[in-house]
Order: structure tokens, then C-alpha cells, then sequence
């Protein structure tokens, strides 16, 4: 489930199927630790309880099996074998995708299952993009509907006054890329989903040439399409805080007015 700023603009356009738009890179990282076989469903529980997160699917690993070779020295408490004697274990490697804010959380959550008194683990950094962050969303309607429906709902959902917006594609929109503030920078990638509108803010003259037919761009206005995060803000402190009253400011910021 997607939440916040455009997370909301989806929910209120009615939109299904959402991911995000615009997926981040550079924040998966790759985790392997060894496990000795007594032990693999227990430690493996402790790894998948924190990482294993692929798209929609959760539990995500690859395992297999081997030797692992060690020699416990003076002063080691080790799991099997003896002070001073190579000792051979049969271990199985479990692998795992895990956040990389939550690499921290992965180890120590590790080691408490993890029968070794020192655990061997590998941690490396992924291409793979996180579908889960990143900036824009996009989604469907229901069914598709008129450019000027669209229009229409954008105004009564969003409370909006004015849409620029280039030229219409088609007589049907149906998948709709979403950004609240300014979304210029995300036009590529809208074309890339084969989205048909992209609902953002802060177009400039000649970005809105750079549609070249081939999406329809709605210009929103950059307040009208981040002012009710308020709403989300009000709903998460709620939870969070029961017996804390939250109350929204009844006053418009916004500096642009229309005439």
C-alpha cells in the first residue's frame, strides 16, 4: 500500500494498480549469511523477518548448501568441535535483498538466531532498482474517460481552479501518471509507462512542448496538488497519537490567485 503526498492524489482520482513511477536506485543491498543446518529455518525466519521484500512479493531468499571449515582458537566458546581441531560443518547459505537503511536492524536481528558465536555474512549493493521508493506514481481509472471528464474530476477531486494542459491524445484516458509539486522532471518516465495524462504542477512555456503528442500533460498548480497531504499528515498523527487532538489550519498559503 503506497501512502503520502502522491500516494493520496491516487487514492483520490480512484486509481488501481499503482507503482511507482519512478522507481530509486542505489538503496537495495544484497545479504548472505551461513548458517549451519540444525539451525537454517530458525535463522532464516530472523532474515526474512526484515528482508526478502521483492515488488508485491515478501519472503524473497535463495539457499544452498555447502562445507564451512573453521578452527576455534584459545578463548572461543565455539557451536561444534574442539578448541585447536579444523572442524568441518555442513552450512547453508541464505541470500536475501534487504533496504539498505535497514542493514543495521538485518545483523542484529541475525545474530540473536544465529547458534555461532561469530557470524560470517556478505553485504553488497544491487542494481536493482527499489520499486517500493521513489519519485511520481502511476496508476488506472477504472475505465477510461474523456479528456474533459478527466478535467472534470481532476477540479472536484483535487479542488483545483484551472488545468493547462496540452493537447489531448486520444478521446480516452485511462492511465494516469501522478506528482505532486513540481513533476517536469518526470515526463520521460511517464512516456516510458505509456501513461496517458501526467498530473503535475509547475510546467513551464516550452517543457509543454516535449509532450510531442505522444501524452496528454495536466498542470495542476503546485499547491493545489500537495495541499492535502494536511489530510495524510492529520490521519498518520492520529493513529499514532490517540489521545492527541489534531487540528488543520483553515488558512490558504497559497500565493498564486486566480482571476
Amino acid at each position: 500500500v503506497f501512502t503520502g503526498m502522491n500516494g493520496m492524489i491516487s487514492e483520490k482520482l480512484g486509481l488501481n494498480k499503482i507503482q511507482v513511477l519512478s522507481p530509486k536506485s542505489d538503496t537495495l543491498m544484497k545479504y548472505r549469511v551461513y548458517i549451519p543446518e540444525s539451525h537454517v529455518d530458525q535463522v532464516s525466519d530472523a532474515v526474512l523477518s526484515v528482508a526478502g521484500k521483492i515488488g508485491n512479493y515478501s519472503e524473497c531468499s535463495f539457499q544452498w548448501g555447502g562445507k564451512g571449515t573453521y578452527k576455534a582458537m584459545t578463548g572461543a566458546a565455539p557451536f561444534t568441535g574442539e578448541i585447536g581441531e579444523r572442524h568441518n560443518e555442513k552450512e547453508i547459505a541464505v541470500e536475501a535483498v534487504v533496504n539498505a537503511w535497514q542493514v543495521g536492524e538485518l545483523i542484529t536481528t541475525v545474530s540473536q538466531a544465529h547458534p555461532y558465536e561469530e557470524i560470517a555474512y556478505d553485504l553488497w549493493q544491487v542494481e536493482q532498482k527499489n520499486k517500493d521508493i521513489g519519485a511520481g506514481m502511476i496508476g488506472e481509472l477504472e475505465q477510461g474517460m474523456t479528456p474533459e471528464a478527466f478535467f472534470d474530476k481532476l477540479k472536484k477531486e483535487l479542488d483545483v481552479q484551472v488545468v493547462r494542459h496540452t493537447k489531448p491524445t486520444s478521446n480516452s484516458v485511462k492511465r494516469i501518471a501522478v506528482c505532486g509539486g513540481s513533476g517536469s522532471f518526470l515526463l520521460g518516465a511517464a512516456k516510458a509507462m505509456k501513461a496517458d495524462v501526467l498530473v503535475t504542477a509547475d510546467f513551464k512555456y516550452h517543457q509543454f512542448f516535449d509532450a510531442e503528442n505522444d501524452i496528454m500533460i495536466a498542470d495542476i498548480g503546485h499547491y493545489e496538488s500537495e495541499h492535502h497531504v494536511m489530510q495524510w499528515i492529520q490521519a498518520k498523527l492520529n493513529q499514532k497519537f490517540a489521545n492527541f487532538a489534531v487540528h488543520l489550519t483553515e488558512k490558504n498559503t497559497n500565493p498564486v490567485h486566480y482571476y
